[in-house]
């Protein structure tokens, strides 16, 4: 199965539970108000990409890779990040909710 590659695009107001994001690498991508909450993003790929104002509540993320990552005014309410891979896994939070979240 190939996956896709996205580089320097922008993602506004989507709701991915109910239009799963294409599988596959994004790098240095843009997420504005997008609801990932419940979403399976497991062996996805994130590479020096922003999300602001994304709700990421109970997404599962299975050796999902996230590299680099800024966090602003998200909502990570129950985020197992112990599962992304940890191969090069850096992830920065700016007024972000992370109860329940654990690493």
């Amino acid at each position: 199965m190939s996956s896709s590659y996205f580089e320097d695009q922008d993602f506004e107001n989507i709701n991915y539970y109910e239009q799963p994001l294409e599988a596959g690498e994004y790098e240095q991508c843009r997420f504005e108000g997008c609801s990932f909450a419940q979403a399976n993003l497991s062996n996805f790929q994130f590479t020096d990409c922003s999300f602001s104002n994304c709700d990421f509540s109970m997404a599962t993320l299975q050796q999902t890779a996230m590299r680099n990552i800024q966090l602003k005014h998200c909502k990570l309410v129950g985020v197992h990040f112990e599962a992304c891979n940890p191969f090069l896994f850096e992830v920065h939070f700016e007024h972000c909710n992370l109860q329940l979240a654990s690493f």
